[in-house]
């Protein structure tokens, strides 16, 4: 598997006795961050010149989609009852019309309907908007 690593030094509030090192690791085929990584600056310094089994914190989150293909696509989606020329949807409404396109594992972003630069235009008592959809797939490998 291939996939990129990010090392960053977070600066906190003036106090150096707080910073520490983030480091991240993205699966290459999913776009999932899917390790996150806090050290203090000498546990840091001491892993990087050899000292093992230094202390961490550390997170995990997207196991579930790591080795799949992320897939995206944009929908005009409409949302009746939208208050024309607001964007204070009810998040009710929101979910009843972005979930009737959440189909085959396509998630809608719904705070695209919240997002004025994602309204379209007002239509019939309410507004149509650019929505994002992802998913992640299975990869079929070709046999040689």
């Amino acid at each position: 598997m291939k996939g990129k690593l990010s090392i960053g030094k977070v600066t906190c509030c003036g106090s150096p006795e707080e910073d520490y090192i983030n480091i991240e690791l993205e699966d290459g085929l999913s776009s999932i961050q899917f390790v996150k990584v806090k050290v203090s600056l000498m546990d840091f310094t001491k892993a990087l010149f050899g000292l093992g089994h230094v202390p961490v914190e550390f997170e995990l989150s997207g196991l579930d989609r790591v080795g799949k293909r992320y897939e995206h696509k944009t929908e005009q989606v409409y949302v009746p009852d939208a208050p024309i020329g607001q964007f204070t949807i009810s998040d009710d409404l929101i979910d009843k019309a972005v979930s009737k396109w959440e189909t085959d594992g396509w998630v809608g972003s719904r705070r695209d309907c919240k997002n004025h630069h994602n309204w379209v235009t007002d239509h019939d008592k309410g507004s149509i908007y650019n929505v994002h959809f992802a998913r992640w797939v299975d990869v079929i490998k070709e046999e040689d």
